[in-house]
Order: C-alpha cells, then structure tokens, then sequence
C-alpha cells in the first residue's frame, strides 16, 4: 500500500491506495486542504453546534441553487421531461 499522490502542496491525508498513481476520495476532493483553513476546533459546545449548523445550510443552498440552475436550464431547452427539478422550484 503506497500514499495516494497528492495535489501540488496539499497536506497528506493519512490514507493509502493500491498503486502509487492513485488518488484516494478526500485527496481529490482536497480535505485535507480545507481543514488546514479552518481555525483549531472549538472547545464551547454552542460554538461547535453553531459553525456545524452553518456550514449544513451552507452546502444545503447550494444545493437547492444547483437545482433551480438545472432546472430552469431544462426550461429553456424545452426538455419535456423537467417536471421533477420544477417541482423545488416552484
């Protein structure tokens, strides 16, 4: 087992993979980046629940804007099949 190959200067994810070439999931999603940004863990309890609530809605709008995009993308398009994603949008 080898360490996955990195993006340019990311932090190593601590995980390994079958060939040395490969890239394990959190290395291409590049975590292990993106914990090196967040500030040290908070040690309040509300802090925690907070920052938590926060990033949940973070990512849940964007994922609502990815969909009105999808959808209203389809309208233009004039695909019949667009009932589902209209159906958040309206």
């Amino acid at each position: 087992m080898d360490p996955p190959a990195r993006w340019k200067d990311d932090p190593d994810c601590g995980h390994l993979v079958a060939h040395p070439c490969q890239t394990h999931y959190c290395t291409y999603t590049r975590v292990p980046k993106l914990l090196s940004l967040q500030r040290p863990p908070a040690r309040d309890p509300d802090e925690i629940l907070a920052i938590l609530s926060l990033q949940a809605i973070e990512l849940w709008l964007k994922v609502v804007a990815n969909d009105v995009r999808a959808a209203l993308a389809d309208i233009r398009e004039g695909d019949p099949l667009v009932y589902q994603p209209t159906k958040l949008s309206k």
